[in-house]
Order: structure tokens, then C-alpha cells, then sequence
């Protein structure tokens, strides 16, 4: 590869393979922020109205270059002739999972502390997974919607009901044991993963209504949803891909638009654009 020259610029040595396409590194960068900004222009949603965007931050590779990309769009560009920031406004929300996998421990504060540090023009909001038995996330009349969408029997969403509509005071059980319990007592690992992401995207989708956000900003690789897509196939929900794989959508939930801009870029191309601009969370 090293005596391949870039495919772009024809001129200098390349230093990445993607997709048997050689690049050298200033190329693979113009390339890679091209893929977000061209996501983020097909939105119809923002070529009507650019609003507050709230972005879901795991801390991994893909949310991590999401997160710079995202800060380099809400910079007005003074060549443009109008003087508009693609991205007015963005806060970053992290829900912490320690509570499930104590190996996570201590990601929430590194990652404020990052955010804190590098992005100053974005702000921080940190929620504990087990904050969904609070009355502000299991209130919302559109939480047993988010349980019934769970797969598994009966039984595994009488459960699920029980236990979210328990109230904290009539338990001796603090909110993150509640948490492991209710995953605990599932039967099959589909439901719980369903659980999971459901837990997750309700809690994030009623922070983004809090903050006055109009759009959430998911950082899936185009690795991620080629594996959501298969399981989805194989679990019987072919029906759910267009909202689980699509770049937008912008017809399920009121006043809030979900957005993909990294679905076009490999995990390999996220990793390879962190280690060129020195982005990470360690």
C-alpha cells in the first residue's frame, strides 16, 4: 500500500485502504467529513428548520468522531455567502449503563470531562439508565408503547409492567438493583436486548423534549446497521427497518426528528478518523 498513490489527489503516497480505495490522510479526512455533511443536508427536516440537536453520545469511536464532526459544523464558515451554522446548537446526553456493567463505571465523568474540555460550545447532560423508574421518564403516556415493542411472552411484559409500575417506596430496593432485577427476571436474551434499546431511546427522546431539542442525532456506523438490519430480518421485524436503519425519520414522534448522519462511514473509517485527530475518551 505504500507505493499506492491517493485516488483523490493523485499525488501523494497513501496511508488508508478503505473498500480497496487507497487514500493518503488529508483526502480520507475531506472524504469523511463529506459523508456527514452531505447526511446532513439531505435532511429535509433541517433544510426547513435548523434547530437545537441533541446528540446521543455513548462514548464510543462512532459518537466520539460524531461529536467533532458535529463541532466543526457549528462554526459559521466565512466563505459561505450565508452566514449560517449548518448545526445553531447542539448538547451532548450520555445515559450511563454502570448500573448494568460495572465495567462502565466512571465513563460518564470522562466523558463530561472531554466534552468540558474540547467542546466548550457544547453542553453536558449525564442520566443514569435507572433513572427511567422516575415518575418523569415512566409517566410519559408513550413509555407502554416502548414496552410493548419488547419481543418475548406474556409473561415477560406483565413483568416488565409490574415492576416499572411499582411504586419506589413501597420497595426496599435502590433504583439500580431494580434495574438488574428487571432484566434479570427475562427470560430471553432478544427481549432483554430489545429492553435495553427501547429503555435507552425512550429516556433520550424525552430529554431531547425537555431541552427543546427539535432533532436527536444517533452516531450508527454503517457497520451497525447492516447488523441491526439482519437481526431485525431474522427476529421478524423487517417491517421497523425504515425507522431503524433510515437516515431520518421525521413522521413517528412529535416535534422531534431522529437523524443518522454517520450511516454511510464503516467502523473502520470512524476509527481511522479518531486516531488522525487524536479523538478519544480514555
Amino acid at each position: 500500500m505504500k507505493n499506492e498513490p491517493c485516488c483523490k489527489c493523485k499525488t501523494e503516497l497513501s496511508t488508508v485502504r478503505l473498500r480497496h480505495t487507497f487514500y493518503c490522510n488529508k483526502c480520507f479526512t475531506y472524504t469523511f467529513v463529506g459523508k456527514y455533511r452531505s447526511n446532513v443536508n439531505r435532511s429535509k427536516a433541517i433544510a426547513r428548520k435548523k434547530g437545537k440537536v441533541l446528540l446521543a453520545c455513548s462514548g464510543g469511536p462512532s459518537s466520539i468522531a460524531m461529536l467533532h464532526l458535529t463541532s466543526i459544523f457549528m462554526v459559521i464558515n466565512p466563505n459561505e455567502k450565508k452566514k449560517v451554522a449548518m448545526i445553531p446548537s447542539a448538547v451532548v446526553c450520555h445515559i450511563d449503563e454502570s448500573a448494568l456493567f460495572k465495567e462502565q463505571e466512571g465513563s460518564s465523568q470522562k466523558l463530561q470531562s472531554m466534552v468540558e474540555s474540547k467542546y466548550t460550545q457544547l453542553s453536558y447532560i449525564g442520566q443514569a439508565m435507572e433513572d427511567i423508574f422516575d415518575q418523569k421518564f415512566s409517566g410519559d403516556t408513550d413509555f407502554d408503547k416502548t414496552l410493548k415493542n419488547v419481543s418475548g411472552s406474556n409473561r415477560d411484559y406483565e413483568h416488565l409492567v409490574q415492576v416499572m409500575q411499582q411504586p419506589a417506596d413501597e420497595t426496599n430496593k435502590s433504583k439500580g438493583q431494580r434495574l438488574r432485577d428487571l432484566f434479570d427476571n427475562i427470560n430471553k436474551n432478544t427481549a432483554k436486548e430489545d429492553l435495553y434499546w427501547n429503555i435507552k431511546f425512550a429516556m433520550l427522546l424525552t430529554i431531547a423534549k425537555r431541552e427543546g431539542c427539535d432533532y436527536i442525532f444517533m452516531a450508527d456506523s454503517s457497520t451497525r446497521q447492516a447488523i441491526k438490519m439482519i437481526t431485525k430480518i431474522s427476529n421478524g421485524r423487517g417491517y421497523s427497518i425504515p425507522m431503524d436503519v433510515g437516515l431520518e425519520v421525521d413522521s413517528c414522534f412529535k416535534d422531534v426528528v431522529l437523524l443518522r448522519p454517520m450511516k454511510d462511514m464503516l467502523a473502520k473509517e470512524m476509527g481511522m478518523y479518531n486516531r488522525l485527530h487524536a479523538q478519544s475518551n480514555d
